[in-house]
């Protein structure tokens, strides 16, 4: 209902949504999560376009703002797409989504900000000072392999963003929804034309905004999110 909710009435095909991957000790390994981190996590369902091709950026984008309006909810995103700078990349033009389950940070992880994306071995500075140390420190706390936790692609993060807003819209009402991700960025591994790291954030009232940064950039408001792979195969509810 959620998902309609967000892509429109009709949308979702109920019998392409798959059984949940996540057994329920994966489910309730997000209460340690929240204790030990302070990080939240929000199971989401993401889906396809209604005739089973993959729902790109550019068709969720239109799709998300006209239901946003009707809400209230102003800009789903920052620049109209006639504006916008990745209005011809492939990440958003061709790289869809797909009906599946994901376990995706409500917040980015501790240690994440302010740090470059990775470490190559010319660089002058260490694998300390990356997000990719601090996701191997995260899932050494919390005693998951690190092959598990995933970056987000940048329309997954913000179709998350979004459906966590109308969701919370439903459930505590008009005015109440609750936006994540409103001061930071998240930092993916999608690479632009141009060859630099995909980055969305900053999703207030005003929209999220996409942009890129090369890997040895940082700045305090760029953090990555994770999204949590099953520990085993799945099982059917």
């Amino acid at each position: 209902e959620d998902v309609e909710a967000m892509l429109g009435d009709g949308f979702v095909d109920i019998s392409k949504v798959p059984p949940i991957p996540y057994t329920l000790e994966d489910l309730e390994k997000s209460k340690e999560i929240k204790e030990k981190t302070g990080v939240e996590e929000m199971l989401v369902l993401f889906v396809a376009d209604k005739d089973g091709t993959p729902l790109t950026g550019e068709r969720m984008s239109g799709l998300i703002q006209a239901e946003y309006e009707k809400l209230g909810l102003r800009r789903f995103q920052l620049y109209t797409l006639s504006k916008a700078w990745y209005k011809d990349e492939p990440f958003f033009t061709e790289l869809g989504l797909k009906y599946e389950w994901k376990l995706i940070t409500k917040q980015i992880i501790p240690g994440s900000s302010d740090k470059r994306h990775h470490y190559e071995p010319r660089d002058s500075f260490t694998h300390q000072d990356t997000q990719e140390f601090a996701i191997e420190e995260y899932a050494k706390q919390l005693d998951i392999p690190r092959d598990q936790l995933k970056r987000p692609e940048p329309f997954q993060m913000l179709y998350a963003t979004a459906l966590h807003l109308i969701a919370t819209e439903r459930l505590n009402g008009k005015g109440k929804g609750e936006r994540i991700l409103e001061d930071k960025y998240h930092w993916s591994d999608v690479i632009s034309s141009k060859g630099q790291l995909v980055r969305v954030g900053i999703a207030d009232s005003s929209g999220a905004d996409v942009n890129s940064d090369s890997y040895d950039g940082q700045n305090f408001n760029f953090g990555v999110c994770v999204s949590r792979e099953s520990s085993s195969k799945s099982f059917d509810t």
